[in-house]
């Protein structure tokens, strides 16, 4: 955090190595930036994306595995990053 702004591209890559993942160099992991990246441009805290990952889990379980990775990536992103939109 103390590293001050810092580019997508590179919060990506830190995300896949804490989660063992190899980073896609055309595309961002689960397309997190289209989604939660768009809901944090649009004033959406972490706090509330998590609460919503959470209930997506329950409220659509055929979706479950989805809503469970985007979830791992919201809280990830929460604990290692401010969002300063």
């Amino acid at each position: 955090m103390e590293a001050g702004p810092i580019t997508l591209s590179q919060i990506d890559n830190e995300m896949c190595d804490a989660f063992g993942i190899v980073p896609n160099p055309e595309t961002y992991y689960h397309q997190w930036v289209d989604t939660i990246g768009l809901m944090l441009s649009l004033g959406k805290s972490f706090d509330t994306i998590i609460r919503q990952c959470n209930e997506a889990v329950t409220e659509y379980p055929e979706s479950a595995s989805y809503y469970e990775t985007k979830l791992k990536i919201a809280e990830y992103l929460n604990a290692n990053y401010v969002s300063d939109a």
